[in-house]
């Protein structure tokens, strides 16, 4: 089961990007039977060397993925002019059921209007391969200026073990953590994703 989320952030500049992780029973895997692209080295950044083995540093450089402007920002507008005419409604919530997301709303989308129906299947093609099993739905989040997502390790009963997601409306980082090794793992914060 693989699962794919947008994320809309209130705080920053326009950009966004598609990205794949696996992180099964609280690790890191080799997923590359379930992903139709190749990672690229040059977009991490490892805090402390020492912390991370090259096989560690490998592994992730081979089943994480980043793609910038991976779509246009006229794209970019009709996803959230559809998904915005449900979220309107919904105030921003304090705290998530799992404690993992703070100032945000949420919804599960499982049908699009036309032109997003074409945009979600790009999402789909790039992140899985044809034979792989994924939710219908998607999880868009919205985060306020002030909201943010807490470390956590998405579920895999509920996200399998691909996680793609599309972050809309501002630039975002992303901090990386082994489980086991608290040593800090993230992208250059100048980098676009």
């Amino acid at each position: 089961m693989h699962f794919f989320r947008l994320v809309a952030t209130r705080n920053h500049a326009n950009i966004c990007a598609i990205f794949r992780i696996s992180w099964p029973y609280l690790k890191l895997i080799n997923i590359r039977k379930n992903c139709t692209l190749k990672s690229s080295a040059s977009n991490f950044y490892f805090h402390d060397l020492l912390q991370w083995t090259d096989e560690y540093q490998s592994n992730i450089r081979d089943n994480l993925l980043f793609l910038p402007n991976f779509i246009n920002e006229h794209e970019e507008q009709l996803l959230i002019d559809e998904v915005q005419r449900r979220l309107k409604t919904m105030r921003y919530e304090n705290a998530h059921w799992d404690d993992a997301i703070v100032n945000y709303r949420e919804i599960e989308k499982s049908t699009w209007e036309n032109e997003n129906a074409k945009i979600i299947e790009k999402i789909r093609r790039t992140a899985f391969t044809a034979d792989a099993d994924h939710q219908e739905r998607v999880h868009v989040l919205d985060l306020e200026k002030t909201g943010w997502i807490k470390p956590h390790v998405d579920s895999i009963r509920y996200c399998g073990d691909v996680v793609a997601g599309l972050c809309l409306l501002s630039d975002a980082v992303m901090r990386f953590r082994n489980v086991k090794n608290t040593a800090l793992l993230g992208m250059n914060s100048r980098m676009k994703y």
